[in-house]
């Protein structure tokens, strides 16, 4: 199994090489958001990358309202 994700982890960055987002964690602190393990982490990340939409199958982690302020919008997958 660990196998099976390292292989997906290192196709995945060697078909898209500039998708890793580093440096995102000191923002993480200052974000409030309803799923506070993931929303906050993939908010950061988009934060950083100045990312203008998330992609997302639970649109209600990412509410409008505080993601507004940062010029990204939640969609559905």
């Amino acid at each position: 199994m660990r196998q099976q994700l390292d292989r997906t982890v290192r196709l995945m960055n060697d078909a898209i090489p500039d998708a890793m987002v580093e440096g995102y964690e000191d923002l993480i602190e200052g974000l409030t958001l309803p799923h506070k393990m993931i929303a906050t982490h993939f908010t950061a990340a988009a934060i950083r990358a100045n990312a203008s939409v998330i992609v997302t199958l639970n649109e209600r982690d990412f509410p409008e309202e505080r993601l507004a302020g940062f010029d990204i919008e939640a969609q559905p997958s």
